[in-house]
């Protein structure tokens, strides 16, 4: 991969594509990762926004930049394919950055403030204070959600149990 970031100004690597605008070839492997290295680098690509159409306008158009820098799409790749790509690609890596540093620490029980500091090392300390953070978002409104329910199902027990002690017409 070091020898795509490191190509030479002007040159860039020609991935051709077929009639529905999807990269083929060997090419085509060289793009898709590294579409996946622009997902997994929080300096290209923020981690501290919940879904990919909060980025900014200006984050969008430095990535198709420095994609069309690298790659000659020949016109045939659209932008918003790309795009696409590497949003869905952000979002793996989001899931993955959770179930490898978060997600086990939380179960055992651990403070926020040491899940803080178990920072993956290629994501900035206040991209994963976001992830953590909305983590936790995540986590109350779970809870509170599952309260909710078992709130209205002990009322709708209470009501099953009042009506049935109520004396029916033939008792009477």
């Amino acid at each position: 991969m070091k020898d795509i970031w490191n190509l030479q100004p002007r040159t860039r690597i020609i991935v051709e594509a077929n009639q529905y605008g999807q990269p083929i070839g060997k090419e085509a492997s060289k793009l898709a990762e590294f579409l996946s290295t622009i997902a997994r680098t929080s300096s290209i690509c923020p981690l501290n926004t919940k879904h990919w159409k909060h980025l900014s306008k200006y984050v969008l158009e430095n990535i198709l930049r420095i994609v069309h820098e690298k790659f000659d799409l020949q016109g045939k790749v659209k932008d918003s394919d790309i795009l696409s790509h590497v949003g869905k690609l952000r979002k793996e890596f989001k899931s993955t950055l959770k179930t490898r540093y978060y997600k086990e620490m939380v179960q055992e029980g651990r403070p926020i403030e040491e899940i803080y500091e178990n920072n993956p090392p290629s994501v900035h300390d206040d991209q994963w204070k976001w992830l953590v953070s909305d983590g936790e978002h995540h986590k109350l409104w779970h809870i509170q959600k599952r309260r909710k329910n078992l709130e209205q199902r002990c009322v709708m027990h209470i009501l099953l149990v009042v009506q049935d002690m109520k004396p029916s017409m033939h008792s009477l």
